[in-house]
């Protein structure tokens, strides 16, 4: 599964979390344009301009991309926006059939790439907390579905 399909399978999309995704290269033009599309059906979202610019941004120049963007992340929390990436990036390494040593190199990353969340200071091999970092993710993940409601039928 690629990244944006756990988005989606653990109903964690939202138009933040769709344009944060684009910013950070994890969300093509094509899907957004596709998400804000879907949402323009739905009654309360017909007016939207944003939304409406977003369906239609393979046309746009970055500056009204950019306009949009920023837009309907101002009307978002950028904390739950990160963490649903953060549980997505950490779910695809849970699932991955890598090694345990590329899982820990994963890990890593991903503790970097997000700034080095507190939540996730014993998922670092460097981190002088006792136990596995891998199992110390399992308990992120759990904390993460627990804020987000998914329950663990659900992978």
């Amino acid at each position: 599964m690629n990244l944006v399909d756990y988005i989606e399978d653990f109903d964690l999309a939202s138009p933040g979390a769709v344009v944060y995704g684009y910013r950070q290269g994890w969300v093509d033009k094509s899907y957004m344009s596709s998400y804000f599309s879907r949402l323009l059906l739905q009654e309360e979202n017909n007016s939207n301009v944003d939304f409406l610019s977003l369906a239609f941004s393979t046309t746009l120049d970055i500056n009204e991309l950019e306009s949009s963007i920023s837009s309907i992340l101002s009307k978002e929390s950028l904390n739950i926006i990160i963490d649903k990436w953060r549980l997505a990036k950490l779910m695809k390494i849970k699932d991955s059939t890598i090694t345990e040593e590329e899982k820990l190199i994963s890990l890593e990353k991903v503790y970097s790439e997000f700034d080095y969340p507190e939540d996730m200071f014993a998922c670092s091999i460097y981190s002088p907390a006792n136990g596995d970092p891998l199992e110390n993710m399992y308990e992120v993940i759990r904390l993460l579905k627990s804020r987000f409601d998914i329950n663990d039928l659900k992978s």
